[in-house]
């Protein structure tokens, strides 16, 4: 092979690993309510979600172990919104936190503040879908990068959950639901046959 096709498949191999480096995430979610403070949702309905970033944003976080990104709300790769009822949530700031085995657990936390329900904005309030395993259990996650994909499996039914809330008071809770499904666009595009695939993007 000629040195001027050694370059040639070097630039391709770099072109396509670069594309590969970067990738908009998209992410499914239903819930069940299992608490309602203010009234607005019936126990046991259901609540929807979905969030997108793109997985090159850059960690910000400065500890080992940790990831914390902001993710800008007006791109169109990266939001943060559901619905419960008739009700539409939403919120301007999106970030996502991300914790590789510390205190002996995995955790990670999706939010959006201030909060926003139907026209109501909520400037202390904040919109969040966390995930954590117990305690001993730190193999839901590898790395304190964006994930690429979400397995509920891995995580703890017990300590994983969303809410919308208010503000941070102990009255301030509106609503609070179970995690039943968290599912890619690739997922749901290709069905659970293409799971392993779809994990390997």
């Amino acid at each position: 092979m000629s040195v001027n096709s050694l370059r040639a498949a070097a630039c391709a191999l770099l072109l396509v690993s670069g594309a590969a480096s970067a990738e908009v995430r998209t992410f499914y979610v239903t819930g069940t309510v299992i608490e309602s403070q203010d009234g607005s949702a019936a126990l046991g309905s259901k609540v929807y979600a979905t969030f997108s970033y793109d997985d090159a944003a850059a960690n910000t976080s400065t500890l080992n172990w940790t990831g914390h990104y902001d993710l800008d709300a007006e791109s169109p790769s990266s939001y943060f919104t559901g619905s419960y009822g008739t009700h539409i949530i939403d919120g301007d700031h999106f970030h996502v936190d991300v914790y590789n085995n510390v205190d002996g657990s995995d955790a990670i936390q999706f939010g959006a503040f201030p909060a926003v329900r139907d026209d109501e904005v909520m400037l202390d309030g904040v919109f969040s879908i966390r995930l954590q395993t117990e305690v001993g259990h730190q193999d839901a996650i590898n790395t304190q990068s964006l994930p690429a994909y979400l397995n509920l499996a891995d995580w703890s039914p017990r300590l994983s959950f969303g809410e919308l809330r208010r503000d941070g008071g102990q009255t301030g809770g509106i609503v609070r639901f179970s995690i039943d499904s968290i599912e890619s666009a690739c997922q749901k595009q290709n069905g659970q046959a293409a799971k392993k695939n779809c994990w390997s993007h």
